[in-house]
């Protein structure tokens, strides 16, 4: 597990008083690059390579609100991880209380040809080594969209 700390600005406020929807995919965007880096594909291997990384496909849970100046704690997890992408799943708390949940497939692109491109062996193999161990999604992964219609 990698996990990112922060803290909610005052510019992340809506009107409502509670942290905009679009900063939860801020700073879960935000600790997903941390840890993209952390196995290898930071900011210099990026430009280096002529790479960047693209979230593909993303599903978010909201169950709390937070609020300007809480501290956010970002637990991140490769769930999967291909030859050219990786599953990740990220939980947000403010102390104990979960905030948020979101789970994405991201993977590498080319600058130049705008395809998906291979890890390199070493990434590949960093990111094997923080994978949580087991194949199988936790439910609230593969949750789908819906009405509740027992109410």
């Amino acid at each position: 597990m990698f996990i990112y700390e922060t803290k909610v600005h005052e510019q992340w406020i809506d009107y409502n008083e509670h942290m905009n929807v679009a900063f939860y995919y801020y700073a879960f965007e935000a600790a997903a690059i941390e840890l993209w880096g952390f196995i290898g594909v930071d900011q210099t291997h990026r430009t280096n390579e002529e790479i960047e990384i693209e979230t593909k496909e993303g599903h978010i849970q909201f169950i709390q609100e937070a609020s300007i100046g809480d501290s956010l704690r970002i637990e991140s997890q490769i769930f999967h991880v291909s030859e050219k992408a990786l599953l990740l799943g990220q939980e947000m708390f403010c102390g104990e209380n979960i905030l948020c949940r979101f789970g994405s497939f991201t993977e590498i692109i080319s600058r130049k040809f705008g395809q998906p491109r291979a890890l390199s062996k070493e990434v590949f193999d960093e990111a094997l080594s923080v994978k949580i161990s087991g194949s199988d999604l936790p439910d609230w992964f593969v949750r789908r969209v819906g009405i509740n219609r027992s109410r």
